[in-house]
């Protein structure tokens, strides 16, 4: 009943790169991750001047907005910040 063998297309590991295309993939992974944190950091910090700072210079809607997008702002850093870890490895670069 449950003996069903499930197969995956074994078309990305029969592929091979070269040290060129590898190390070419870990610098677009590294500058998207960096990307991605400036953007999200941007985004947080204007979030936290409209939630925060001066909520009363907004409507309520648009607070309740920025208290949204800061948490999944967040939660794009952190991803980016992983990215970039990725990056960083794979190109034998030292972590902070």
């Amino acid at each position: 009943m449950f003996g069903h063998q499930f197969k995956l297309m074994p078309v990305m590991s029969q592929q091979k790169l070269t040290a060129y295309e590898l190390e070419e993939n870990f610098k677009s992974i590294l500058l998207a991750g960096n990307s991605l944190m400036l953007a999200s950091l941007i985004i947080i910090l204007a979030t936290t001047f409209i939630g925060y700072l001066q909520p009363d210079q907004f409507s309520m809607r648009t607070q309740i907005v920025s208290h949204i997008a800061m948490v999944v702002f967040a939660a794009f850093l952190k991803i980016g910040y992983v990215m970039r870890l990725i990056g960083q490895n794979g190109l034998r670069l030292n972590t902070l």
